[in-house]
């Protein structure tokens, strides 16, 4: 990762862990509502640092890259990652834990563990 995706994965950890957001399950966002799973409140940093991109319903628009119902490349790459999914244990992604309840505060110490360590 360089310095940049660092800073901008610290952003999210600090998103994840600040309850600004509310959690949802099996979408980015939660249509109109502040709801959203962990991969939605990356797109969310990405677009309160960047200016890029809006919301539609759950669906993330990037202009150029176009509609997302998943982390677009563009943020993926933003952030450092090495899949729009990341593996956070033996077979558990992001999204996974997210939709199995797990809190934004225990996924944000596991790509913390993941990434940053």
């Amino acid at each position: 990762m360089t310095k940049e995706q660092i800073s901008h994965m610290k952003l999210w950890l600090k998103a994840l862990r600040s309850g600004e957001f509310e959690q949802t399950k099996n979408q980015l966002r939660n249509g109109s509502k502040r709801e959203f799973c962990c991969l939605g409140v990356a797109c969310e940093v990405y677009r309160k640092a960047t200016g890029d991109g809006l919301w539609r319903k759950g669906v993330f628009i990037i202009d150029e890259a176009g509609e997302f119902s998943a982390l677009p490349n563009t943020v993926r790459i933003w952030l450092g990652l090495d899949r729009s999914n990341p593996v956070l244990g033996t077979t558990s992604t992001a999204a996974s834990l997210n939709d199995d309840g797990v809190s934004f505060y225990e996924i944000a110490d596991r790509l913390e563990r993941r990434f940053l360590a």
